[in-house]
């Protein structure tokens, strides 16, 4: 009998990808893009103020209210939501318990990034256009960046990869975890200790290929996987006895 990938091993021991964290409606919307659908301006305003929402939290608290808080920004009418000052978003998210560490300056800054969105929209067309003019990480790159001609307020990496997940934009970010786990001496080829951004990327999209699954769930799945607090298994120092993945992995314990 062929063995099972260790993709497929990880989706069983987390019960179903309906059980990740980061699951939400993820699918749906890289499933829809790459149908046909295209999204529109309130759309990707929406899928930026989900990603500002996200930072430094768990996203289950800021699902479970997702309809307060749509309603809170008016369904994400962008011209409503400029004709109101950011106090008024600012205190209906804090009142809602969804708030973060940086929820003020996001919230103080939500017209900015608007213009900024404006901007795009203006240079490329649509924003759609500018999302799918190059490849994920460079669109991540020229919203997140230091002096980016795009660069959005509060908006790092990480909340970068989150907004164009949000707009149906499939990929995965090589944060530290995904590059131990797909470093050579752990689950993967790359560079030994940790993989280089870059292997992470060319891994996911071999993986991806290989499984049939999304770019994002391969990231979900490890990363959950090996974040600290929570599973654990394969972070920093990992609980090899316990790993479902012991068989297939080069780490010598």
């Amino acid at each position: 009998m062929e063995k099972m990938h260790w993709l497929d091993v990880l989706e069983d021991y987390f019960g179903g990808v309906e059980n990740l964290e980061s699951y939400g409606d993820l699918d749906e919307k890289i499933t829809d893009r790459e149908s046909g659908r295209r999204f529109s301006f309130d759309e990707h305003l929406k899928g930026l103020v989900y990603a500002l929402l996200s930072n430094q939290r768990s996203w289950i608290g800021i699902y479970e209210k997702i309809e307060e808080i749509n309603e809170l920004f008016y369904q994400f009418d962008t011209n409503r939501i400029k004709e109101t000052d950011w106090s008024y978003f600012y205190d209906g998210i804090r009142n809602l318990k969804c708030g973060n560490v940086a929820i003020k300056k996001q919230m103080k800054t939500l017209h900015d990034n608007i213009r900024i969105l404006e901007k795009i929209e203006k240079d490329y067309g649509t924003l759609d256009k500018f999302v799918t003019s190059a490849g994920a990480n460079t669109i991540v790159s020229m919203i997140s960046e230091k002096d980016a001609k795009y660069k959005l307020f509060c908006v790092g990496e990480a909340l970068a990869w989150e907004y164009l997940r949000n707009v149906g934009v499939d990929g995965a970010k090589p944060d530290l975890h995904l590059r131990r786990f797909l470093s050579s001496d752990r689950m993967g080829t790359g560079s030994s200790g940790c993989a280089t951004e870059k292997e992470v990327i060319e891994q996911v999209e071999q993986l991806s290929a290989k499984t049939g699954k999304k770019k994002w769930l391969i990231d979900a799945l490890i990363w959950e996987y090996c974040r600290d607090g929570y599973d654990s298994i394969c972070s920093k120092d990992p609980s090899c006895p316990d790993c479902v993945l012991k068989s297939y992995c080069k780490k010598k314990v």
